[in-house]
């Protein structure tokens, strides 16, 4: 029987559970990167010392994890290295490698997509009228321009801080047997993206126009063919039952999901699969 190889990705570190989910995967020597904060960081530095010790890998997720849309080149090149002098400079004093993974909070690659980037330009924007990207549409409207001229200083942003996570020494999660054909585009950036999302954030809040969840949905998540995502529609077939690739899952690390981490990661366990150590990775470029 063929296994599934996953990737095992955790968000917002480090919460008050932190080190109850650091212990929890050593205890079944599964190697996840664990993404943190840099403001939660400066407040407990030791997370990340334990979470080394444990045999983790360390990401960069941002300083204030903020929609790098709503903010200028300067504050999003600021806030990434803000982060990474914090992790860096902590890795060092534990003779640690520089932390080589950067995930952009909510996955927006600062190009006023807000990380729907599965949705055409005009649909990602629309969908959050009241952000700050809503009132540059307006303004550009009453100037006789539209979201085509917003859509080019977008890429122009997202191609900048792209270049700035090179230069830090940041590295896409890239894998052999990540197939997925809307994953292949991603490879040519600089930061974390992921496969497949656990929606577990929805148990803490939830989006307008989305309606809370339940752990019994999340869970039945994993057994669906092309769950539906966040970012929009994602190109199928995709999913824990499609076999053509292996996946890069995401969770969080959130004091109110604790149990539902560890049921997400026995449901992976009960599906046979295999988890890659991103340190491998890391080691084979």
């Amino acid at each position: 029987m063929k296994r599934k190889e996953v990737i095992l990705t955790i968000d917002d570190a480090p919460s008050g559970d932190f080190r109850n989910k650091v212990d929890f995967l050593h205890s079944k020597n599964i190697t996840g990167i664990f993404f943190f904060i840099g403001k939660k960081l400066k407040k407990d530095r030791y997370a990340l010392k334990y979470a080394v010790e444990k045999g983790q890998v360390i990401g960069n997720h941002s300083y204030q994890h903020k929609h790098y849309s709503d903010l200028s080149i300067q504050r999003c090149k600021d806030d990434i290295l803000e982060a990474h002098e914090l992790i860096t400079g902590t890795l060092a004093e534990l003779k640690q490698p520089p932390c080589q993974y950067f995930r952009f909070p909510y996955g927006d690659k600062a190009d006023y997509k807000y990380g729907r980037i599965f949705q055409s330009f005009k649909e990602a924007y629309s969908s959050r009228p009241l952000t700050k990207t809503g009132k540059i549409i307006s303004q550009l409207k009453r100037k006789g321009k539209d979201h085509d001229y917003l859509k080019a200083k977008g890429d122009h942003k997202k191609m900048v801080i792209q270049e700035f996570l090179r230069q830090l020494g940041y590295l896409p999660l890239d894998h052999p047997s990540l197939k997925y054909d809307f994953y292949q585009p991603l490879r040519r950036d600089y930061d974390c993206s992921w496969t497949l999302d656990s929606m577990d954030w929805m148990l803490k809040r939830s989006l307008p126009g989305e309606q809370m969840t339940t752990e019994q949905k999340i869970l039945r998540r994993f057994l669906m063919t092309n769950p539906p995502d966040g970012r929009g529609e994602i190109p199928g077939p995709y999913g824990m039952r499609f076999l053509g690739s292996s996946e890069v899952i995401l969770v969080h690390d959130y004091d109110e999901t604790h149990l539902t981490f560890q049921k997400i990661v026995n449901l992976l366990e009960g599906q046979h699969v295999k988890f890659v150590n991103p340190q491998v990775l890391t080691r084979d470029r």
